[in-house]
């Protein structure tokens, strides 16, 4: 049998039965062409990863973490390793360290108010959460400044460009046949040349979708990174607390609405605006009981009350941002805010006294900061900002009948905060090789002028009217030693610190006069890839809040008053921690031990006068403090 073969035909074969010897034989073949076979589809199913690393960032899949029961992106950053974040500021740490921010599509869209994306975006839009170590806004920065940053970066599914958006709406019924409400609804625009979010929402369920905490005041990260601007409020607002959570235990009527936008014209200008605005009404009932004993004397105290609280704020924030030549941009960032909050209280004190306080508080705000950065070369760059702000916090208390009168009259309490802060400095960045080093300069001046006065029936008065002056020139140094597995960094600052305050009521002066050197060193130990060790230590020295520097009587609330002995000596404070952290992304574990020891000398401590209708504090001991 003699059989041909060829690639893609199919195979022709002829027989020659009983071949004679030595003959020759001459054979033809004719090929035909292999007939097609169709094959069936052939579909390989593999579940997706939950999270993939890629260098310095982090991938994490969204679906990977979902239940059915999340709605907003928020609801899956929680679940996701190596993340925690803190239910009622809602701020998020990545492996222990506070995140920076939350960019949409790498764009830096919310700022340090990244809650508003978090609380609001809707999980179906969000196709990844990535954590991004060494993150850097400024790209001029990169590479130069020593960057332990991090922030979440959200990419969103293929088809959600353009724009898109959601309405959601959760109606109920409360004990009483009360409507209950949870409706939202939010707009996403995405183009080449423009980013916006936008969300309205309102409920009356004690739900906050805001990043502002009106309930507990806890400080969200924008606001902590800026508590040096803002005034001081000497009246506080009443503090809701629930071990059941502001969801279970308020009564809200909230609306909160915000719009956020980036445009991009041409390669070297971009504008950012933010706008908020927000109104509540919150309500709450709470029993407070305590027992004391002092001096052999026991007795107890109750207060039952009853109160509303309406906050009201706009906001307006704009940024713009120019990118003067390939090494050199400059920015200018604005913000305008009003907030005013008016809290009617009744109170039953210890089952027998009625009374009715009315609480009202503004807040007026203007900040803006102009900063510009030059890149010299490939491992030096230089940056100049200015910063200044105004501040004023007036508020008014109204407290029937008078706690100074028998129960008879009305206390009157005004008080006025007003802080003017500017600050100009010079910062430059340096490398060499993977070490990095910083020096800074510049001055603060610092201006806190305070005004008080107590109106009662009976002239029980008490006014209080100073100016606390803050002046200060202050160069620091960063050096950033990496070596291997270790990472040690040795900082320091001097300090020059001018304090005054001017008190017109009892026309007395006070000058301080301080050098301050304030030393560091923190170092970093890589075990691993998964875990690190962790030490610092540090030294300084701090001027105390002019919350303590007011002198005669201001009432607070229908139990409390406070005063103040006024000093300008300086706390001195000893830190020292120690941490060992292991993060194990691949088996979803995640485990942190450290110690912490702080000794503070120079604090004050508060002289309290307890009685079964009055507290009076006055702040006036300096002492020495260690803290576990």
């Amino acid at each position: 049998m003699v059989e041909v073969q060829v690639n893609g035909f199919v195979i022709p074969t002829q027989v020659i039965e009983n071949p004679e010897p030595l003959k020759n034989y001459n054979l033809e073949f004719r090929i035909l062409n292999e007939q097609k076979i169709n094959l069936k589809e052939v579909v390989i199913l593999a579940k997706k990863k939950a999270f993939e690393i890629v260098e310095d960032t982090v991938k994490y899949n969204v679906e990977a973490y979902r239940d059915g029961s999340e709605r907003k992106i928020d609801d899956i950053i929680k679940k996701l390793p190596g993340i925690t974040v803190e239910p009622n500021s809602g701020k998020i740490k990545y492996k222990g360290k506070e995140i920076e921010t939350v960019t949409l599509e790498g764009d830096n869209l919310f700022g340090y108010n990244y809650t508003v994306g978090t609380k609001n975006i809707n999980v179906d839009m969000v196709d990844q959460v990535q954590a991004v170590d060494h993150y850097a806004e400024n790209a001029l920065l990169k590479g130069i400044e020593q960057n332990d940053k991090v922030s979440l970066n959200l990419t969103l599914k293929k088809g959600r460009l353009d724009f898109s958006g959601d309405i959601t709406s959760g109606l109920g019924l409360f004990d009483k046949g009360k409507i209950a409400h949870d409706d939202s609804a939010t707009l996403l625009g995405i183009t080449k040349n423009f980013k916006s979010f936008g969300t309205l929402n309102y409920n009356t369920i004690g739900k906050n979708t805001s990043p502002f905490d009106y309930s507990g005041f806890n400080l969200n990260p924008e606001e902590l990174r800026e508590r040096d601007i803002n005034a001081t409020k000497i009246i506080p607002e009443t503090m809701f607390s629930s071990a059941l959570g502001n969801e279970r235990a308020n009564i809200n009527n909230q609306f909160f609405g915000n719009f956020n936008s980036i445009f991009k014209i041409g390669k070297q200008l971009s504008i950012k605006t933010n706008g908020y605005y927000i109104r509540d009404r919150i309500v709450r009932n709470e029993l407070v009981e305590n027992q004391f004993q002092i001096n052999n004397q026991s007795f107890a105290t109750s207060d039952y009350t009853s109160l509303i609280k309406k906050p009201e704020q706009y906001r307006g924030d704009l940024e713009i941002k120019y990118t003067m030549s390939k090494n050199s941009s400059l920015e200018y960032t604005s913000r305008i805010k009003e907030e005013s909050i008016t809290t009617p209280i009744n109170i039953l004190r210890n089952e027998m006294d009625v009374f009715s306080s009315n609480l009202t508080s503004r807040d007026i705000l203007f900040r803006q900061r102009l900063l510009w950065t030059n890149k010299l070369s490939e491992n030096k760059a230089i940056q100049g900002s200015f910063y200044q702000a105004t501040n004023y916090r007036p508020q008014k208390l109204a407290l029937s009948p008078s706690v100074f009168n028998s129960g008879n009259g009305i206390d009157t309490q005004e008080s006025a905060f007003r802080k003017n802060y500017l600050e100009g400095a010079f910062k430059f960045f340096g490398a060499i090789k993977k070490n990095k080093y910083e020096f800074n300069l510049g001055s603060i001046l610092d201006e806190n002028p305070f005004s008080s006065n107590l109106i009662s029936d009976n002239n029980q008065n008490s006014a209080n009217r100073f100016n606390y002056v803050q002046q200060s020139i202050f160069l620091s140094t960063n050096y950033h030693f990496n070596k291997g597995k270790w990472r040690i960094s040795p900082r320091g600052s001097i300090r020059y610190l001018l304090q005054n305050r001017n008190d017109d009521v009892t026309n007395q002066n006070d000058v301080q006069r301080n050098f301050i050197f304030e030393p560091s060193l923190s170092a970093s130990y890589r075990i691993s890839t998964l875990a690190s060790l962790n030490a610092s230590m540090g030294y300084k020295q701090l001027n105390n809040s002019e919350a303590f520097l007011f002198q005669n009587l201001i009432l607070v609330n229908n139990r409390v008053s406070y005063s103040n002995t006024p000093s300008l000596e300086l706390q001195k404070r000893q830190l020292y921690s120690l941490d060992y952290t292991r993060n194990d992304l691949f088996n979803q574990f995640e485990f942190i031990a450290n110690i912490n020891f702080q000794k503070v000398k120079g604090n004050f401590f508060s002289n309290a006068i307890i009685t079964e209708n009055t507290t009076i504090i006055i702040c006036c001991d300096l002492f020495a403090m260690q803290l576990f």
